[in-house]
């Protein structure tokens, strides 16, 4: 006997499979560091910033955070921060939403200073 499952439900399994990243992804740990999100511009767009699935604005913005929500920077296992520079020059840091646990790479201009006890 075999199980048929609806179309839509396969399609949220590969969707949400292919936003968890590589496996390098997964080498990655928290450091005991935080920041809060910001904008310089209090005009920018209603204080969404986007979280994007690789270092630069050519990457899918698979969710996004506000204004004010508190990210955990996270590591490499060399203990060093994951940031990237992209193309145009701007620093990307890969951070985690300490309550969803959701990734992703946000542009280092709307973070606030690094909180490291």
């Amino acid at each position: 006997m075999s199980i048929k499952f609806p179309s839509f439900v396969i399609a949220a399994i590969v969707t949400s499979a292919s936003m968890l990243g590589s496996p390098a992804a997964y080498s990655q740990s928290r450091s005991s560091c935080t920041a809060a999100l910001r904008v310089k511009d209090r005009s920018a767009r209603s204080g969404v910033i986007n979280v994007r699935s690789g270092p630069g604005i050519k990457y899918s913005a698979l969710h996004y955070g506000l204004v004010g929500d508190e990210v955990m920077i996270l590591v490499e296992k060399n203990g060093r921060y994951t940031i990237e520079t992209d193309a145009q020059g701007f620093k990307w840091v890969r951070v985690e939403f300490p309550k969803t646990r959701a990734r992703g790479w946000i542009r280092r201009d709307f973070m606030g200073n690094f909180q490291c006890p």
